[in-house]
């Protein structure tokens, strides 16, 4: 039975990565610099839906794939990303991953409204660092 949870976790993260990936080329351009994208929308999700290793482990491989050079950041990619305002946003989203998993791991009987409220505080995080 563990190695069937191995399995699904590591099926589970692959299929974040990619949404992540994916949510950053969904955007609704804004009159500033940086378009509101689905990206936070998956980070969320990531950090509600897989146990805390699992979740670290996706947002760090979006970003180590971003900074090789894939352009998977919502402004292209690379190593001259961290130099960009919108880099702040992708550190939030690590921060905000590990808060909420943190948070998510801790409650023993989950509701919708703890959802909620560990998503509109994982929002905060990725928005003040942003």
């Amino acid at each position: 039975m563990k190695r069937r949870n191995l399995i699904v976790t590591l099926t589970l993260s692959a299929l974040f990565c990619t949404l992540i990936c994916v949510g950053s080329f969904i955007r609704i351009p804004m009159p500033n610099l940086m378009p509101l994208t689905m990206q936070t929308f998956f980070v969320l999700l990531t950090a509600l839906l897989l146990p805390f290793k699992a979740s670290i482990l996706v947002i760090l491989t979006y970003i180590v794939l971003g900074l090789i050079g894939l352009p998977i950041f919502s402004g292209g990619g690379g190593l001259g990303y961290v130099l960009t305002p919108n880099f702040g946003f992708i550190i939030g989203f690590l921060i905000a991953t590990v808060i909420m998993s943190v948070i998510i791991d801790m409650l023993k009987y989950r509701k919708l409204w703890q959802y909620i409220a560990v998503s509109l505080l994982g929002i905060s995080i990725i928005y003040i660092i942003g």
